[in-house]
């Protein structure tokens, strides 16, 4: 069986990490659906394993993406992802996911 790429794709999606799409927002300032759609999916499975997995703790965010979105005040990779989220696909109703993913860490004495 031979795995065929759709049109403009270049990289399977298994490969995709928070880093990955990062990267390529960063490239193009823009992000496919495809590539939104997992990037909010991945953020809803990253907190819901973070709450459930005591012994886990987030990975802390390379300087790189802090820079890029201009947001000193962020520590960790998820909060960047929430950051990015919020921008490029910002909630209609409720808290920010910045401030959902905030509340989250801090409850868990991560902040």
């Amino acid at each position: 069986m031979t795995i065929t790429n759709g049109a403009g794709v270049y990289e399977r999606q298994e490969d995709w990490t928070f880093r990955s799409v990062f990267e390529d927002w960063i490239a193009d300032k823009k992000l496919s659906r495809r590539k939104l759609a997992w990037l909010e999916s991945e953020f809803r499975n990253s907190m819901w394993v973070l709450d459930r997995e005591n012994c886990l703790s987030p990975k802390v965010a390379p300087s790189w993406m802090r820079d890029e979105l201009d947001a000193k005040h962020l520590i960790f990779e998820i909060q960047c992802v929430a950051d990015l989220l919020d921008f490029l696909k910002p909630k209609k109703a409720g808290i920010s996911r910045e401030q959902e993913i905030f509340d989250f860490l801090d409850s868990r004495g991560y902040l």
